[in-house]
């Protein structure tokens, strides 16, 4: 089965830049008095609001020719002003000349917009004598609170208003589903007239979201939640920066979660912040679906790239899609669909098992005191499956996997399907439910019902894992077993995240059990998912795991926790080649592979250009102890007269030579040497590494496998086409050098050295230190820099997309603060190596 590579659906998202839709962002305000409306208006500005819709009929008391002046006049933003009757929504009871009147005063007094409806539209513009404001635009508008029409109805509801004059046309629907909404996208994208589509309730909220998308001409977003105009409205701030609605635009492709219920998901937080931080071009919404097959058949366009699939439909999804991946297969549930981009083919996978799998294990790896054996800490456990439906299937499965005895409890009680089974240790007759029978039988394990979980105790130790609803908001007070039985367990888990500690949890806390969260299994699947959605593993793996805390690369799963030099004398051979040193060729060998290589075991792409190898030696030089001095000047080669730059760049000025030509895939390949390295290590290790001086300085030499450290994301630096590698090792250096320091290097690397000792004076002994007197601390320094990484180096910088001003002069800063960290750590390293020369001699 082919996996979809949807990343070529990307462009490069602007994180936070300039606006991608025209779409405007209206927030209504319903205050009883034009006082609080004030208030309101510019709370809405301060919010990010476009213009602010003024609902006159929520008015307590209302003087049109007092209150009106009072609004229109120094507003702080554009004022829609709707004065809306109770026979269209609204809460105004008197008649329609009254409202009249006071819309056509607004209008005199230079509104921006007035709103009138579909049903008096005529009478309104006979009332107004066909008059026309240069100042106000006339939205007319229709509400339908029952349904959505056929599309058909819709387009002759768009010409009808048209026909009244209208400048803008609104319709505002009801969806009964949400496939109703497509059909307000389809009059949407195709209306030749500023058009507000709008479909209220729970199920049409993706319209007023992906309105920006299709061209909408506004939305609404409330100021605080609940306090709506309509059903369904969101909040300015969850358009703002949860949907990150700026940066919606009709490339924006979309993805969300399914479900029923779907409200208490917390995938759009994460999904959505990853796409900003990381600067691609999508949208993770909520879907209220109750038909799935429905859904995906009306949404079928590849702009919906993919899906997260939650209770109820992860076993309907199976059948839903053309074709699954073998493990969801195996499982019978799919918790995440990509549409293939070449033939819009769905493609399901099943990612649950892996999250919640792997964080039971942690958690049992924990209560062991972190036992390193290759096998699984499920091996043997008694494991109790709470749930046979998609997510106690890809639990059941796993822990089978993994060598688990499996126990399927399950508490839907269908008397026209029940079987009767003999379940061990409950004695005979006892009942069982059909679907937790076949699930059992499919995994080889034993099921039983839930309520007899409580008296179920064969063995101490067991494992149980919650994978249906019980306890989740807004009913924590619920729990699937008592808490007298749980005493039997050493690990229980709770699939519910929404709280984090549910009732089940605590109390197996309170009973002496190891607990995990769903909060774990939650963003194991999500990693898995938004892997498959992007198709850029190595990105999504940068952003989703925390470089200090995590393995994040092959490099880190492989790297000490810190490096220490020893000072042996025992030799290590390299290939063929097997050499011992005197003292002073190996005490040479020290400097040299300290200078050049300093933090190396980590897989990248070559490193600093000539220009930064250069500067971060210059800056070490005036960071070197008298001890040091002495000695580099001793060991380094007379033409260096002492100078560390005179070496740092040796290895880029060889790699290309014959003698060394075969050392040029080690510039880039994963050199590994076990710790800790004895220092006579031949001169041909020597050179292979040459090349990694400081690379734990630059963030994408800590970079990722799967693209090199950016040298296979192709991109052009302003006019010229490069890698992303290779702006962070040299264009960045030689643009500042020729923009800022009138390309002369000796000053760039003078106002770093002022910077150190001025504002980053206070930082300086943190750079030097390290952690229990080891001699160099790579994994911080590493990790350090894939945070950069993540935050600044990869960020807009998909394949394909241009760098200019604002990448280089938001990322330059970085540069020069990491050419001078390099530098004070890499004297800080050989100052601790040359404290004394009897550490010198012991070598």
């Amino acid at each position: 089965m082919d996996i979809p590579n949807v990343a070529s659906q990307f462009s490069a998202g602007e994180g936070g830049g300039m606006r991608k839709n025209p779409t405007l962002l209206c927030a209504p305000v319903m205050a009883d008095s034009v006082d609080k409306m004030h208030l309101d208006v510019s709370k809405a500005k301060a919010s990010g609001a476009d213009l602010v819709e003024i609902r006159l009929d929520s008015l307590k008391t209302f003087n049109p020719s007092s209150h009106l002046p009072t609004l229109i006049n120094n507003r702080p933003l554009p004022l829609l002003f709707t004065y809306r009757p109770n026979w269209e929504g609204g809460m105004y009871e008197g008649d329609d000349n009254t409202r009249f009147h006071a819309l056509r005063l607004a209008m005199e007094l230079g509104a921006d917009y007035i709103d009138i409806e579909l049903k008096v539209a005529n009478q309104f513009y006979d009332f107004i004598r066909g008059k026309t404001y240069d100042k106000t635009k006339v939205i007319v508008s229709s509400h339908n609170y029952q349904q959505t029409p056929s599309v058909e109805d819709l387009g002759d509801l768009v010409a009808r208003i048209q026909a009244t004059r209208a400048d803008i046309v609104k319709i505002a629907t009801t969806a009964l589903e949400i496939t109703d909404v497509a059909r307000m996208f389809q009059i949407m994208v195709h209306s030749q007239v500023p058009f507000i589509g709008l479909v209220m309730g729970d199920r049409g909220l993706i319209s007023r979201i992906l309105c920006a998308k299709f061209g909408g001409y506004l939305t609404f977003g409330t100021l605080e939640s609940g306090v709506v105009s309509a059903p369904g409205q969101p909040t300015l701030k969850d358009l703002l920066h949860l949907y990150n609605l700026r940066q919606v635009g009709p490339d924006t492709k979309v993805f969300g979660i399914i479900g029923k219920p779907v409200g208490h998901s917390k995938s759009p937080t994460l999904f959505n912040e990853a796409f900003k931080s990381l600067g691609i071009n999508g949208v993770y919404v909520f879907l209220l679906v109750d038909d799935l097959a429905k859904f995906l058949s009306t949404y079928s366009s590849t702009d919906f790239v993919g899906f997260s699939v939650t209770i109820p439909h992860k076993e309907a999804a199976v059948t839903c899609c053309d074709e699954v991946d073998p493990v969801a297969k195996s499982i019978g549930a799919v918790n995440c669909i990509i549409r293939r981009p070449t033939d819009g083919k769905l493609i399901g996978y099943n990612t649950d098992y892996v999250g919640a799998i792997s964080a039971i294990e942690d958690g049992l790896r924990a209560k062991q005191n972190g036992s390193g054996t290759v096998v699984s800490p499920l091996a043997g456990k008694l494991f109790v499956v709470i749930g046979a439906g998609g997510a106690g299937k890809a639990l059941a499965y796993g822990a089978k996997e993994k060598g688990a005895r499996v126990v399927i409890a399950n508490r839907t009680y269908d008397p026209s399907r029940i079987i009767i089974d003999r379940i061990p240790y409950l004695g005979a007759n006892q009942i069982a439910d059909n679907r937790a029978r076949e699930l059992a039988d499919l995994i080889g394990g034993d099921a039983l019902a839930l309520a007899d979980l409580d008296n179920y105790h064969p063995e101490d130790g067991m494992i149980l894992a919650n994978t249906t609803s019980i306890g989740m908001q807004p009913k924590v007070d619920e729990t699937p077993v008592s808490k007298h039985a749980l005493k039997y367990y050493s690990l229980v888990f709770d699939a519910v995240y929404t709280p984090k500690m549910t009732r089940l949890l605590t109390e197996a806390e309170e009973s002496g059990a190891t607990v995990v969260t769903g909060l774990e299994m939650f963003l194991g699947q999500a990693y898995g998912q938004f892997e498959k959605y992007t198709g850029m593993p190595e990105i999504v793996r940068c952003w989703f795991t925390d470089p200090r805390s995590r393995t994040v690369s092959s490099a880190l799963l492989h790297a000490p926790a810190s490096f220490k030099l020893p000072l042996n004398g025992e030799g290590l051979s390299l290939g063929r080649t097997r050499k011992k040193f005197s003292v002073r060729s190996m005490s040479l060998l020290i400097v040299s592979f300290v200078v050049v290589v300093v933090l190396f075991p980590f897989p990248t792409a070559l490193c600093w250009g000539k220009d930064g190898h250069y500067a971060v030696c210059k800056i070490a030089q005036d960071y070197l102890s008298q001890d040091a001095v002495s000695a580099v000047k001793e060991l380094l080669p007379d033409s260096a007269q002492g100078h560390l730059a005179a070496v740092c760049s040796w290895a880029d000025d060889v790699g290309y030579t014959h003698n060394y030509r075969w050392s040029q895939p080690l510039h880039y390949e994963t050199v590994m040497i076990p710790m800790p390295i004895n220092m006579s290590v031949s001169l041909q290790l020597f050179t292979t590494i040459q090349c990694n001086s400081n690379r734990n300085s630059t963030p994408l030499h800590v970079g990722f496998l799967g693209d090199l450290g950016g040298n296979t994301i192709t991109v052009r630096w302003y006019r010229r086409k490069t890698n992303l590698h290779h702006v962070w090792d040299d264009m960045i250096i030689e643009s500042a050098l020729k923009t800022f320091y009138g390309s002369d290097l000796s000053t760039m690397i003078q106002a770093i050295q002022s910077n150190i000792t001025d504002i980053w004076l206070n930082d300086v002994h943190v750079w030097e230190s390290c952690a229990h007197n080891y001699t160099a601390c790579p994994n911080w320094y590493a990790s350090e820099s894939i945070s950069l990484a993540c935050k600044f180096a990869y960020r807009n910088a998909t394949p394909g997309s241009t760098l200019e001003d604002e990448y280089f002069l938001s990322r330059l800063p970085i540069v020069e603060k990491r050419l001078a960290q390099a530098g004070v750590r890499l004297a800080a390293i050989l100052n601790r190596i040359f404290t004394s020369k009897t550490r010198i001699a012991q070598s």
